[in-house]
């Protein structure tokens, strides 16, 4: 259970190296959004479980470093460092922008996931 934003935000990571198609799927609102690309958005849990199975595919360790988290009543707004490293290679990296919603079990999901939205222009 994701008892806090930045909880979330760690256990992407943790179910991203542990290979876990399941667990990152279910981390995601059941009507969630993903931005798995530019200009490329997955819409449900069915079509973001497809578009993870991507990013699963890129070699390496997921590091997340949860950068800020603003709350408001059941929502936040949380932006992050992230990188995918192999072999002290970093093959992927971005800062993303998350919109995120405490369910009523207390547990945190991603409502809209912009792995790259957090960068500057």
């Amino acid at each position: 259970m994701t008892t806090s934003p930045q909880d979330l935000q760690r256990a992407l990571a943790t179910a991203f190296n542990s290979q876990d198609i399941d667990a990152l799927a279910a981390l995601f609102h059941q009507d969630a959004v993903l931005v798995s690309g530019p200009g490329m958005i997955a819409s449900g849990r069915a079509a973001i479980r497809e578009a993870l199975g991507e990013f699963l595919k890129i070699p390496g360790m997921m590091v997340v470093e949860s950068l800020e988290v603003v709350e408001a009543a059941d929502m936040a707004l949380g932006k992050t460092a992230w990188q995918i490293e192999k072999d002290g290679v970093v093959a992927v990296e971005g800062q993303g922008m998350e919109v995120l919603r405490r369910g009523t079990n207390g547990s945190w999901l991603f409502v809209i996931d912009h792995p790259f939205g957090g960068a500057s222009g």
